[in-house]
């Protein structure tokens, strides 16, 4: 995925064991029949795999903010974050930006902002403020240009380094 050589570049030279699992049209609790694992089965996964580290960055959400109701995104965000382990590591979660959604979206990310403001060494990085940029975002209003790649990546390192 171009986002991932984008993170790449973005960490070179830094301390980094990232290891990225981005999969197209993951969500956050529901896997897809014959397609992506969710959020929550992707992270058990790599926790029982013995991953451990300093920091967890989820950038999941766009693919939920249609299908649930604006109550429910507080219950959805929790079944996640209470699959990672209680070990003191950071965690960053990128809003969600959907032009067409955009009140759902605003919706998901307010429910987002209070779960994260609950919980130690857990930020939100705002990519709903940054996604609107020219040139960010193809015609769709969801997914990125090479530039909003590299916007993208640069969002989550500076996150990252707020928690370090």
């Amino acid at each position: 995925m171009a986002w991932q050589r984008c993170w790449r570049r973005a960490v070179r030279g830094r301390r980094s064991a990232a290891r990225p699992d981005g999969v197209a049209s993951r969500r956050i609790a529901v896997d897809q029949d014959g397609g992506a694992a969710s959020g929550v089965t992707a992270l058990t996964a790599a926790v029982d795999d013995g991953l451990a580290p300093d920091v967890w960055v989820i950038a999941l959400g766009t693919n939920d903010v249609t299908k649930y109701a604006a109550t429910e995104f507080a219950a959805l965000i929790a079944q996640l974050l209470k699959a990672l382990p209680a070990d003191g590591a950071g965690v960053v979660w990128v809003n969600t930006y959907l032009r067409d959604a955009a009140g759902q979206a605003s919706a998901f990310n307010g429910a987002l902002t209070a779960i994260v403001g609950e919980r130690p060494f857990t930020i939100v990085a705002d990519w709903a403020e940054e996604a609107p940029t020219d040139g960010l975002l193809i015609d769709d209003g969801i997914h990125f240009t090479d530039a909003g790649n590299a916007a993208f990546a640069s969002l989550v390192v500076a996150a990252v380094d707020q928690l370090r």
